[in-house]
């Protein structure tokens, strides 16, 4: 790894086959990313991953394997069904964080949020607001997410090898979460980025608006939801 000319990895899974709807944002998202990196870093490297008609577990893990056998510096995660607005790699690269995400909804009513925190034992979805700027989160999906190589190995250290697991409660991506958290990084979630999921139209804030519980407590985790606790998770969740 090298500070001075990092090398990012881009990697795609893909469930089947990229959609002739998706290929475009796709290939928008690359360019975008490479432009910056290049401006960034004039003799850093950008490599992609794609990984079709592979299981979301095992082309996670295939992304790590490939990371740490290229000397890789950091991962962009973006799902093959997601619609990265512009400068969405320079604005998380650019909050200096080594494990930082953007808002993405579900895709089907209520479109909840992507982004949870752990409340006695469960993961409790809650509403970023675009002016509460950069928060901490404990969970996140992993379809629009940016993570350092030191985030990557650390997990990889403490799973055996297996980055990602289903496990319990937890689907792939929460396991990775919780598991970074335990080894002692904190997720931060960019809360005016929304990465638009595609449906039959792309699922951002506007269609979750309607949804959103009119209690501003429930919505402002930062003031409400209490931080996480590492033992106690994994105690709870990762041992079931």
């Amino acid at each position: 790894m090298s500070s001075d000319a990092p090398h990012l990895m881009i990697a795609i899974p893909c469930r089947n086959d990229i959609r002739a709807t998706v290929f475009p944002e796709l290939i928008g998202c690359i360019l975008d990313a490479a432009l910056y990196w290049s401006r960034t870093y004039p003799t850093g490297r950008v490599s992609v991953q794609v990984y079709p008609r592979s299981h979301v577990v095992t082309a996670r893990n295939a992304a790590v394997d490939q990371a740490r056998a290229d000397d890789v510096d950091w991962i962009l995660w973006v799902d093959d069904d997601m619609s990265p607005p512009p400068q969405f790699l320079e604005r998380l690269h650019g909050t200096g964080k080594d494990f930082v995400g953007a808002v993405a909804y579900k895709r089907e009513p209520p479109y909840t949020p992507c982004v949870s925190r752990f409340v006695g034992d469960e993961a409790i979805p809650f509403d970023p607001e675009p002016d509460d700027g950069l928060i901490e989160a404990d969970f996140t999906g992993f379809a629009c997410i940016l993570t350092h190589r030191a985030v990557v190995d650390a997990v990889y250290e403490r799973t055996n090898g297996q980055a990602f697991q289903l496990r319990g409660k937890l689907g792939e991506d929460y396991f990775f979460c919780a598991q970074a958290s335990i080894a002692g990084f904190q997720l931060h979630i960019l809360s005016d980025l929304v990465v638009g999921h595609l449906a039959d139209v792309v699922i951002g804030r506007e269609h979750r608006r309607p949804y959103m519980q009119t209690d501003p407590a429930t919505n402002k985790h930062t003031r409400n939801l209490p931080n996480i606790d590492g033992n106690r998770m994994e105690t709870q969740w990762l041992a079931k």
